[in-house]
C-alpha cells in the first residue's frame, strides 16, 4: 500500500529525531490505536522501498498488511465490534 493510504485511513504521524533514535537519519513512522490494547504501526519511512508501506499490529499474534483493501477491512470490522459489544 501507499503512504498516502496510511495517511487517508486516519493514521497519526510519529516523527523520530536522530537524537531519540540514535539513528544517522531523522525517519517517521505512523500509528492507529484501534483500541487501548492495540495498535497497529506502520513500518518506518526510511525502510519503506518505492512508497510501498505496510502495517502491522499484535492481535493476539503478528499481523502484517501490505494491502490497502485488507487494512479497511480490518479497521471497519474491529470498529464495528468493538462498538457492538
Amino acid at each position: 500500500m501507499k503512504e498516502k493510504d496510511i495517511v487517508d485511513f486516519g493514521f497519526e504521524k510519529v516523527d523520530v529525531p536522530v537524537e531519540e533514535s540514535g539513528d544517522k537519519t531523522d525517519y517517521y513512522y505512523y500509528k492507529y490505536d484501534l483500541s487501548d490494547s492495540i495498535t497497529l504501526v506502520s513500518v518506518a519511512s526510511d525502510e519503506a522501498k518505492d512508497d510501498n508501506w505496510y502495517v502491522g499490529g499484535d492481535l493476539g499474534y503478528d499481523i502484517t498488511i501490505t494491502e490497502a483493501a485488507d487494512l479497511y477491512l480490518l479497521m471497519h470490522l474491529f470498529k464495528r465490534w468493538t462498538v457492538n459489544n
